[in-house]
């Protein structure tokens, strides 16, 4: 691969919005293919051509080069409505919006698609915790799927494909306020309980806190 610098990566156009999201033939991120990135992950999530990240019909014909599901950066303006529908259903669409939600300098949000539509987010935001000794960390909030999708292991693709990005940002833990009936599955994939303390979100009900040291 040639060498490319940070100057020409910043000249290349990129596809924004929805056109990026549902219009585009790169394969953006998929862990099961083992496409990480080495390098700043802002630019790698928008930049995948520069850095020789194959097209879907770059290894096989496309007719034959089909994936059920694939994880692409989205904006936070996408997380909204998969948010409020799993995770305050009662509620009205801003209660499902965080502070720093559309900063990228402290946040990404990733979204797991199958046949271009949006099923599956997650939200990462650069936020230290003083519970954790940790100086950088990242917490996980607003990881939603929805019902008809569950139980396919889609946050799960959202989290693997999210480690080596925060790893990368040189911060060495994930933490999360996890709600009391989602802990099976938090220590399914790596999480641990801080201690065994149950405290209340208002209008949500009892969480714990969970980390995973990244």
């Amino acid at each position: 691969m040639s060498s490319i610098t940070k100057e020409d990566v910043c000249s290349i156009p990129a596809p924004i919005g929805v056109a990026r999201i549902l219009e585009s033939t790169i394969l953006y991120l998929n862990s099961s293919l083992g496409f990480w990135p080495s390098f700043p992950w802002k630019y790698y999530l928008e930049f995948p051509r520069a850095y020789g990240i194959k097209q879907l019909n770059d290894k096989l014909p496309k007719e034959d080069y089909k994936f059920s599901m694939r994880v692409l950066r989205i904006s936070a303006q996408d997380t909204y409505p998969i948010r409020q529908q799993v995770l305050v259903p009662t509620h009205e669409l801003k209660k499902a919006k965080f502070e720093n939600d559309d900063d990228e300098d402290v946040s990404f949000h990733l979204g797991a698609f199958k046949d271009h539509k949006l099923v599956s987010v997650a939200s990462f935001f650069y936020e230290r915790n003083p519970q954790f000794p940790d100086l950088h960390q990242y917490q996980l909030r607003g990881m939603a799927t929805l019902p008809e999708n569950q139980g396919q292991g889609l946050s799960s693709e959202l989290l693997t494909t999210a480690f080596p990005i925060i790893k990368q940002n040189f911060c060495t833990l994930l933490w999360c306020n996890a709600r009391e009936s989602a802990i099976g599955y938090y220590q399914k994939v790596g999480f641990k309980k801080l201690n065994e303390d149950v405290f209340q979100i208002e209008d949500i009900g009892p969480h714990v806190l969970m980390y995973k040291q990244i």
